[in-house]
């Protein structure tokens, strides 16, 4: 999973089920301006959603996956 932060700010990196269940936080910290890197592999194949929130903006994408 790819994200940029235009400037230093708090980020939330967080993955959904297609319930709606958190399944994990993958990021909750401080960062500088960049861009950024993670690697997520979900416990089983499907649907989930990734969701970032960067200065009070959220932002949701949805992710498939295949095994």
């Amino acid at each position: 999973i790819k994200y940029r932060v235009p400037q230093k700010s708090g980020v939330k990196l967080r993955i959904y089920n297609l319930s709606g269940q958190l399944i994990k936080v993958l990021v909750n910290e401080h960062k500088p301006s960049g861009s950024y890197s993670i690697t997520y592999k979900p416990p089983q194949a499907g649907i989930y959603f990734c969701q970032i929130e960067v200065n009070k903006v959220i932002e949701t994408k949805k992710l498939t996956f295949v095994r």
